[in-house]
């Protein structure tokens, strides 16, 4: 079973949603679903589904049938930790295609950490591999579209958890954790995950009046960081001159169009965050 937090993109809807979940469960029993609550994009749910087609079938229901706009964040494995290490699930991944994209399905299979178990080329090519959960919800399954122009069929299922070297990649905003963008993540894949994470949020993060520091710590240093530069805006003053001069009506008019901009804010670590920044972020 894979994770992943749904929210609300009008934290209003939340009781519509709470509803449309409840009744999705009356004909799915698959589907497992608590309530959360996030700083930065209020309450929701953490679902649990089969997979990521049962992620998108689900998305897809409750935003047709019940008419609603959703955030649902990237799908995550449930780690185990014992004795303080992490084990990881890991599956077994079989794939059908065509003879001659043989060699870029292998190739995108060892991208992934994939371990080779079997092939069979009697007549389609018929490849098992071992896989981690994690790298298969990632963009896999894309990519294995991409290099067999569609012509491949894939399926997997559960074999077992393995010991692995990982820990939690956190992102820090000017020194506070955003649990959103927190994470699991193994020791090979952490530098790359907390670059992207990084330049990422400093393209979407929009300049603050103070400096906005962006950090991913790893198993107990930071790993990468990134600054957004503060500036200093009055919505009164363009080009060095007062708009509206005397014009009480014009300046009020730019003063509430300040605030309701400043309404479609989060708070997090006193840093403002527009919610189109999670959605860029998410839909990597």
């Amino acid at each position: 079973m894979v994770f992943a937090s749904l929210f609300p993109t009008d934290s209003e809807d939340y009781e519509h949603v709470t509803r449309a979940l409840e009744k999705i469960y009356l004909t799915d029993s698959s589907l497992v679903f608590n309530a959360i609550y996030s700083r930065a994009l209020g309450p929701g749910y953490r679902v649990g589904f089969l997979g990521l087609l049962h992620a998108d079938v689900v998305r897809e229901r409750l935003e047709r049938e019940y008419d609603l706009n959703l955030l649902l964040t990237p799908p995550q494995v449930d780690y185990k930790i014992e004795n303080e290490t992490y084990q990881e699930p890991v599956i077994k991944i079989s794939i059908i295609t065509p003879v001659e994209y043989m060699g870029p399905v292998t190739r995108v299979c060892e991208q992934h950490r994939a371990r080779f178990i079997t092939i069979d080329n009697k007549h389609q090519v018929y490849m098992e591999y071992e896989m981690p959960l994690s790298e298969m919800i990632s963009d896999f399954f894309d990519k294995i579209k991409s290099v067999t122009s569609g012509y491949a069929s894939f399926d997997w299922e559960f074999l077992r958890y393995e010991t692995v070297n990982a820990d939690k990649l956190s992102l820090l905003l000017n020194g506070e954790e955003v649990a959103e963008f927190s994470e699991i993540v193994v020791a090979d894949r952490a530098m790359e995950k907390g670059q992207y994470i990084t330049k990422k949020l400093k393209e979407l993060i929009p300049r603050q009046q103070f400096e906005v520091r962006i950090q991913a710590y790893y198993k107990g240093r930071i790993i990468s960081s990134e600054r957004v530069a503060p500036f200093r805006k009055d919505v009164l003053i363009k080009s060095g001159k007062m708009v509206g001069g005397g014009d009480y009506s014009r300046k009020r008019k730019l003063l509430e169009k300040q605030k309701k901009g400043k309404k479609k804010m989060k708070m997090i670590g006193h840093v403002e965050i527009p919610k189109e920044a999670f959605m860029g972020l998410f839909k990597k």
